[in-house]
């Protein structure tokens, strides 16, 4: 994310990156702090100190960080759902993730978002830079993001999905 962030943001004057980070447990407070000073080691390398912010965020805070974003972006290198695309989904923001675990399940390349591979950030910096320039594509995502969490992950239509796998399960067994 910071090695594509780095390559389009001396076009954007006003673009910046937000990092939103969850609380960690205390139990994991050191490695939090040297993952923390890590991230912000590599942000100094890549020479966007002064347009990256890496902040703590509660649950709660959550839908202001979504409203006050553009583009959701989390090109993680493994994942098992990917909630948080369904959030952003649900929150109207484009999103871009990446083609690994249950990501794909969320998103359809080029309907609802994009996906990517993994450690592409040439391919991630397109993409960014597409959604910040294309109001058409960004547009078009949004509303096809919203009808996706409405149609496929809505509270109603999750309970209609478990209801049939456990009736499959029981008259399988």
């Amino acid at each position: 994310m910071i090695q594509a962030f780095s390559k389009i943001s001396p076009r954007y004057p006003n673009l910046r990156l937000l990092i939103a980070v969850g609380k960690p447990p205390v139990r994991l407070i050191n490695e939090f702090n040297r993952a923390h000073e890590m991230l912000m080691g590599y942000i100094k390398l890549h020479n966007i100190e002064s347009k990256t912010i890496v902040k703590t965020f509660t649950l709660d805070e959550m839908p202001l960080v979504y409203r006050e974003s553009d583009v959701f972006v989390l090109p993680s290198e493994n994942e098992t759902f990917g909630q948080v695309f369904i959030e952003a989904m649900a929150s109207g923001l484009p999103v871009i993730g990446t083609k690994v675990g249950g990501i794909p399940e969320i998103i359809s390349d080029s309907y609802n978002g994009y996906l990517i591979p993994p450690d592409d950030s040439s391919m991630l910096a397109q993409r960014i830079e597409k959604l910040i320039t294309d109001n058409e594509t960004r547009d078009k995502f949004i509303k096809a993001g919203i009808k996706t969490v409405k149609n496929k992950f809505a509270l109603e239509e999750q309970f209609l999905n478990f209801t049939k796998m456990l009736e499959a399960t029981i008259s399988a067994g």
